[in-house]
């Protein structure tokens, strides 16, 4: 079977837009992943996908296995500040005050849900995930 992962991400600074895949059993970086302009605030992954949200308002899926790029999920006008996913759903919650259901087989926005307070939304969880 694969090694267990650690998936890290560093939002300290906006210069830090990566996140790095390690190795649980040894620490040893397997991998770097390299695509959102702003930093990353979240993340969330499987077996199969490793899904990133950012300053820059989008979020990434990340194939798990080749640690590339599978989509870009654009929509938010605010920072993506948290995200949770199970088998069929993705949700995101934003700086914009808004949480976005997405489907995690066709990555398309099905809903947009406009919160009743006027902050941002900076937790959420799903059941199954």
């Amino acid at each position: 079977p694969p090694s267990p992962m650690l998936v890290i991400f560093q939002s300290l600074c906006v210069s830090l837009l990566w996140c790095s895949i390690h190795d649980i059993r040894s620490g040893c970086l397997i991998q770097t992943l390299h695509g959102h302009k702003g930093s990353i605030q979240c993340l969330q992954f499987d077996d199969h996908k490793i899904v990133t949200g950012s300053w820059d308002t989008t979020c990434i899926v990340w194939d798990a296995v080749q640690h590339t790029v599978s989509n870009v999920l654009v929509g938010h006008s605010g920072c993506v500040t948290c995200l949770k996913f199970n088998n069929d759903r993705l949700v995101t919650g934003s700086d914009d005050c808004s949480i976005r259901v997405w489907s995690t087989v066709s990555w398309e926005c099905a809903a947009i849900i406009v919160t009743a307070h006027a902050g941002p939304v900076t937790s959420l969880q799903l059941e199954g995930a």
